[in-house]
């Protein structure tokens, strides 16, 4: 639960950014969060945020745009909104720092690794003693490889 909950604060501190660059509708801000975050976010998790946000005055409605019969609220940010982000601005940072990290992993691979392991996990109540042993060898080296790197990094 306290994963969800992070989550949430997460996208909502996402939709005060975008918004803080100017007013939006629904769409146009999982849009946007995905250009600047390189996350997706559902409907699932936004509307939700958004009602949040609304209910504590960070952010309003600005009017009700129409796109052929369909009707979009336009949200804007508050001044209480900018306060709480202004207050919030090291943690936007930091998340948009991880978003980048992912998105350059992912493209050096690192969603063909997820979709590997993924597939190796559930084959695993499958495996045999030895081939558990293996896979138990093959990521001691993996991360032992993986904590160099990084440790090289860090020390630049």
């Amino acid at each position: 639960m306290r994963e969800y909950r992070e989550i949430k604060f997460n996208t909502a501190l996402m939709v005060l950014h975008v918004l803080s660059r100017g007013p939006a509708h629904g769409y146009e801000l999982m849009k946007r969060i995905e250009e600047e975050f390189h996350v997706p976010k559902s409907p699932g998790i936004l509307y939700p945020v958004l009602s949040k946000l609304l209910k504590d005055g960070f952010i309003e409605f600005t009017h009700i745009a129409y796109r052929g019969k369909k009707s979009l609220k336009i949200y804007k940010i508050t001044d209480k909104g900018l306060e709480f982000l202004n207050k919030n601005s090291s943690k936007v940072d930091f998340i948009k720092n991880i978003a980048k990290g992912v998105k350059t992993f992912n493209e050096l691979g690192g969603a063909k690794l997820m979709e590997s392991i993924r597939k190796i996990i559930e084959l695993l109540p499958k495996a045999t003693p030895e081939e558990t042993q293996l896979l138990k060898k093959q990521i001691d080296v993996f991360t032992n490889t993986l904590e160099e790197l990084r440790l090289k990094i860090y020390s630049r």
